[in-house]
C-alpha cells in the first residue's frame, strides 16, 4: 500500500514523499495515524545526532488499528492505540524489575528495521527505516505490537498522541524519576510540551512550591494554569525563590530540566539551583549526543548529598502509565487539551518545527485526519 510521510533524507529538511509501505509481518501491526506530535528529539535526529538515512520521522503518536500480523495478541483490529519509543520484550532484566524503558532487545531507533532485520517502508525500491521502529510522521506505519498500547476508545485521539510521550515523560520526571514527596519544593526548567507536565504532576504530587522556568512569556502562562505557583524567565532567578521558599535545603528538593537542549551552563545553573538532598532530573538532550556537558564539583556533589538522575520517557512503565493518565485527564484530574498550540497538515511539517524552535507553541501536532 501507499503512505504520505515525511522522510529525513541526505537533507536537512524533512521531505514529504509518497512511500510504499509493506504487510504486517509475524508480532506486527499496522497502525492507520490520527495525529503525531512534534517533538525536538525529532529536532535532535534532524539536525545532528547519528541516524541512518533515509527514515521516517515521529515517535509520538496515536491512530487505530487496521490490520495484524500472525499471532499478534496485544491488540485487536479497530483498537485505538498509542505508541511507545521503548518496545519492550517483556522478559529482559529490564522489563522484568518493571523499567521497560531500558529494554534494548528490540530497539534500533535511528535506523528503524524490524525484528527480523528486514524495513517495512521504501521509496522507489530503496528500504526507508523508521525512527524508533515507528514513524509516526506517515499516515500509515507497521510497528510492532510491543510499541503499541491500547487505550480508550472514547478519548480524543490528538490527546492520547500527547500522552504517548510529552505527557508520559513530564509526568514521570518529577513521579518516578525525582520521586517527588508533599512538601516538596520542585523547579521546572522548560515549559514545553514535556516541562509543563511535570508542573502539572508536580501538583498533583503535592509539592508545596512548583517553580516555572521559561523566557517565554505565554509558556509561563500556561504552566501558571497548570498548577506552578511561581513563574520565572531564568534559573538564576529560580534558583532565588527556591532558596527564599526552602531555607532549610537551600533549594530546590527536585529540578527537572526539560528544555529542548541542555548545555553545560544549564546543567551548572541547575545543579547550583538544586538544595541539599536534592534530585536534578536531566530530561532534555544535549546538543550533540556525545557531548560532555556536565562539569561539577564532586566534592560539592558528595557533601550536599545532591543526585543527577538521568530520564528517559519519564522512567515510566507505559503499559501501566499510558491508561492511567488518560484516564486522569477523563476524569477531569488532568488537563491537558490547552497544550495543542497548533494542527498542522503534514505538508507543513518543516513549518511546525520552526514554530516550535522559536517558542511559538507548547505542543504541535501534525493532523494526519481532516
Amino acid at each position: 500500500m501507499r503512505s504520505r510521510g515525511a522522510v529525513l533524507d541526505s537533507g536537512d529538511a524533512w521531505e514529504v514523499v509518497d512511500l510504499d509501505l509493506g504487510e504486517p509481518q509475524p508480532g506486527e501491526v499496522l497502525v492507520r495515524f490520527a495525529y503525531a506530535g512534534l517533538c525536538h528529539s525529532d529536532e535532535h535526529l534532524r539536525a545532528s545526532y547519528a541516524r541512518s538515512v533515509p527514515l521516517v520521522g515521529g515517535h509520538e503518536g496515536a491512530g487505530i488499528v487496521e490490520a495484524v500480523g500472525p499471532g499478534v495478541s496485544r491488540v485487536r483490529v479497530g483498537d485505538h492505540v498509542v505508541v511507545f519509543v521503548v518496545p519492550s520484550c517483556g522478559g529482559c532484566r529490564w522489563c522484568s524489575v518493571g523499567r521497560p524503558v531500558l529494554c534494548t532487545t528490540l530497539s534500533n531507533p535511528e535506523i528503524g528495521y524490524m525484528r527480523d532485520g528486514t524495513f517495512r517502508f521504501s521509496l522507489e525500491g530503496r528500504p526507508i527505516g523508521a525512527h524508533c521502529m515507528l514513524g509516526t510522521f506517515s499516515q500509515y506505519a507497521v510497528v510492532l505490537e510491543e510499541s503499541c498500547v491500547p487505550v480508550d476508545a472514547e478519548a480524543p485521539l490528538q490527546i492520547a498522541a500527547l500522552v504517548s510521550c510529552a505527557v508520559v515523560t513530564g509526568w514521570g520526571a518529577v513521579v518516578h524519576a525525582g520521586e517527588t514527596r508533599v512538601g516538596d519544593t520542585v523547579m521546572v526548567i522548560g515549559t514545553g510540551g514535556v516541562g509543563v507536565n511535570a508542573v502539572q504532576a508536580a501538583a498533583l504530587a503535592g509539592a508545596a512550591n512548583v517553580i516555572a522556568v521559561d523566557p517565554v512569556a505565554f509558556k509561563r502562562e500556561i504552566a501558571a494554569k497548570c498548577g506552578a505557583t511561581h513563574q520565572v524567565a531564568s534559573v538564576e532567578e529560580a534558583a532565588a525563590v527556591a532558596r527564599a521558599l526552602n531555607p532549610s535545603a537551600g533549594g530546590a528538593d527536585v529540578t527537572v530540566i526539560a528544555s529542548g537542549t541542555t548545555s553545560e551552563d544549564l546543567m551548572t545553573q541547575a545543579f547550583a539551583a538544586t538544595g541539599r538532598g536534592g534530585t536534578i532530573v536531566v530530561v532534555g538532550l544535549g546538543a550533540d549526543f556525545n557531548e560532555l556537558n556536565i562539569r561539577l564539583s564532586a566534592s560539592q556533589l558528595a557533601v550536599s548529598e545532591r543526585r543527577i538522575q538521568g530520564c528517559l520517557m519519564g522512567s515510566s512503565n507505559f503499559v501501566r502509565d499510558i491508561p492511567m493518565i488518560i484516564a486522569m485527564y477523563q476524569s477531569g484530574r488532568l488537563s491537558l487539551d490547552h497544550l495543542v498550540s497548533n494542527l498542522y497538515p503534514l505538508e507543513s511539517i518543516n513549518t511546525g518545527f520552526a514554530d516550535m524552535l522559536t517558542g511559538r507553541t507548547i505542543r504541535g501536532l501534525i493532523a494526519h485526519v481532516s
